[in-house]
């Protein structure tokens, strides 16, 4: 199985003030995806992360220091990048992926 793994920052929507980001602290600040290369599955998730860290859970990425654990019959999938864990749900194929 040939896994690739996705650690994307998600931007401050246009026109939110400073003080709507504090007050809004545990909002999802990025996007991790998976994508299972042999059988064209992707997973997706969204969650908060201290800004402090983006860097090295991206060093840890590209080191690949990842695990990958399917969970409920493949339809999630619990990503561990060394002490962080990402929970991800399966995207559903669209009609032309499924053909392919």
């Amino acid at each position: 199985m040939v896994i690739k793994v996705f650690f994307e920052r998600i931007e401050n929507p246009a026109g939110a003030s400073e003080n709507e980001q504090e007050d809004n602290g545990d909002r999802a600040n990025v996007t991790v995806r998976v994508k299972n290369t042999d059988t064209l599955d992707e997973y997706r998730g969204e969650s908060f992360c201290n800004p402090l860290f983006f860097d090295k859970i991206s060093q840890w990425i590209k080191k690949k220091k990842y695990e990958t654990k399917a969970i409920n019959n493949n339809s999630e999938m619990e990503l561990k990048v060394e002490i962080f864990k990402f929970p991800l749900k399966k995207v559903p194929k669209s009609d032309v992926e499924i053909l392919k």
